[in-house]
């Protein structure tokens, strides 16, 4: 209701997902609100979607997920070949342009770094949680202080592909059980366990020391899972955390670079 009143938009469709995501008796529901947004398109555009559309876009997002994976898969295996906010802007351009273009683009820049030689920079790995990265003045900063983000756990970032749609079956059936399985941020009640698991292995493979939890304030769904959080990393892993809250792009630079560096020094040694 808040974005129906607050924007201009000729068409507003939502498309609600249950709570409990990944248990089978939601599954259903997932697909019948696929359905039911589906017809909601067809209504306001007075066109029919057809199977043999949906399956080609599931198609082209598909190869777009694969190639930000082999990116990501890259930088974790060869630090210092992308550096973190270069990566971020390359995947977040995608949500700007026609994937096909982006495919295309990010295809070739792919083969280009897979193909040429690494530079080992020597920065500080670390590893940024959260649900977006408004600004790139965090990744910046992390740059000019000799840090580096070796890998993401962000809705922007390595959430966006860790799931592919099924192309065997049907498009509606494919885009609910991608929507029903993939990772989902803590506004959704999964084991909270499991979130921790995948968050110490991406750690783990990404070699990061160091992780930066980056939350939107007032953010409760992210905050009441950040003392757990916290608490595996260090007492399993013996990796250090850092919580930082933002209201969007509002927040002082120069406090977040002494927050920043402090942290950094800290795994340092320094």
């Amino acid at each position: 209701d808040i974005w129906r009143r607050n924007t201009g938009f000729s068409f507003h469709g939502d498309l609600v997902l249950p709570i409990r995501m990944g248990e089978e008796i939601s599954l259903p529901f997932v697909v019948e609100e696929v359905r039911r947004f589906r017809g909601q398109v067809e209504e306001f555009t007075g066109q029919e979607i057809w199977d043999d559309a949906i399956e080609e876009s599931i198609h082209v997002y598909n190869r777009n997920r694969r190639l930000a994976e082999r990116l990501y898969k890259m930088r974790r295996e060869n630090p210092g070949a992308l550096d973190g906010l270069s990566a971020t802007a390359c995947l977040v351009a995608g949500f700007w342009m026609r994937r096909e273009k982006h495919n295309e683009l990010l295809h070739g820049l792919v083969e280009e770094l897979e193909n040429g030689n690494i530079s080992q920079e020597g920065k500080v790995p670390l590893l940024v949680s959260g649900s977006v990265c408004t600004t790139p003045d965090l990744l910046e900063l992390l740059l000019e202080l000799g840090a580096d983000v070796a890998d993401d756990d962000l809705c922007c970032g390595h959430r966006y592909f860790d799931a592919y749609a099924d192309e065997s079956a049907s498009p509606e059936e494919a885009l609910a059980k991608r929507l029903w399985e993939r990772v989902n941020c803590p506004a959704k009640h999964q084991c909270i366990e499991d979130r921790a698991t995948r968050l110490m292995r991406q750690v783990e493979d990404s070699g990061a020391r160091g992780v930066v939890f980056y939350l939107q304030s007032f953010c409760e769904p992210h905050l009441f899972d950040i003392p757990y959080l916290r608490g595996r990393l260090q007492e399993e892993l013996g990796v250090p955390s850092l919580v930082l809250e933002s209201e969007l792009q509002s927040f002082s630079r120069g406090q977040l670079r002494t927050r920043l560096q402090a942290f950094i020094e800290t795994i340092r040694g320094v």
